[in-house]
């Protein structure tokens, strides 16, 4: 049986635990609220992540794919230049017969139309006219002279039209080297812009992902600080539960201590009562409601 200190330091010993269980409880709500705020931070910077990652992937593929397009251009354009430099060359070998037909033509005083004309008038004569045969012979000599002189004009024509073709393949080569050029410097350009891109976003993940690392160590350290404080709150609930029991027993042997004192000072008061009966003497209404709770405490 307890004594009244030992209850009383009993009860005290129950406020002082429902008053830790209480502040336990507070700490695990604001634990959780601050574990539940770095998760959420951390999911956030998550997405945040993801969606970065996404525009390094397309900027990636489409800085590939144009320095895929730059390198492709720089190999036409590297073609064009080969074959302009083949056109040049054959300009050159050009310009060197055209030069050697040049020198020979300023020799003949007649042109292209004059020499035809000649060669048809001196044709006609031998074949017309009765001659000597020295005369023939000069005039036969003087049409090879004049043939020659046709040739050399007709091949000097022929350089010049062959001339004026290569210049004109070179003017449409360098054109075409020279779009190809600037489409190349374009697309080199953009290729470059989503090169930058890519770094700069690739930053702007790391620096990202190392938030994200500090959000989630923080939300790692208020989980094992909820964890700890959540495994107290059962001890302490459990030491709460044994105080209660406790608590509960003394009450029942307080009660059963009364009872028994009851019943105690029932039993004497029906004890003289009986004696009552025996002497003879009156019973009292008190007397009377002693012998009813005696008989009703004997029942139970």
């Amino acid at each position: 049986m307890l004594t009244e200190h030992e209850r009383k330091l009993l009860q005290e010993n129950l406020d002082s635990v429902k008053k830790e269980v209480n502040n336990i409880r507070n700490s695990l709500n604001e634990i959780n609220a601050q574990k539940e705020s770095w998760f959420a931070k951390k999911e956030e910077i998550g997405k945040k992540i993801r969606e970065l990652i996404g525009k390094v992937k397309d900027a990636k593929a489409k800085r590939n794919e144009l320095t895929n397009s730059v390198r492709a251009e720089k190999e036409k354009r590297q073609q064009l230049n080969v074959a302009i430099v083949a056109k040049i060359d054959e300009l050159k070998k050009i310009k060197e017969q055209k030069v050697e037909v040049s020198s020979k033509a300023k020799e003949r005083p007649m042109n292209l139309g004059q020499i035809k004309k000649m060669i048809s008038e001196i044709e006609r004569k031998v074949e017309t006219e009765v001659m000597s045969f020295e005369k023939e012979t000069v005039l036969m000599k003087r049409i090879r002279e004049l043939r020659r002189q046709r040739d050399e004009l007709l091949a000097m024509g022929e350089v010049n039209e062959s001339r004026h073709g290569i210049s004109k393949d070179i003017d449409v080569l360098k054109k075409e080297a020279n779009s190809v050029h600037r489409d190349l410097q374009t697309k080199a350009d953009e290729s470059q812009q989503h090169h930058e891109k890519v770094i700069t976003v690739s930053k702007e993940i790391d620096a990202l992902k190392a938030e994200e690392d500090d959000a989630y160590k923080k939300f790692f350290e208020l989980k094992q600080k909820f964890t700890e404080a959540n495994n107290k709150l059962k001890e302490k609930l459990v030491e709460l539960n044994d105080i209660h029991q406790r608590i509960g027993q003394v009450a029942e042997e307080r009660r059963d201590e009364r009872k028994q004192s009851r019943r105690k000072t029932l039993r004497q008061k029906e004890m003289d009562v009986e004696e009552k009966i025996r002497r003879g003497e009156k019973l009292t209404t008190d007397d009377i409601l002693v012998m009813q709770g005696a008989e009703l405490e004997n029942s139970k």
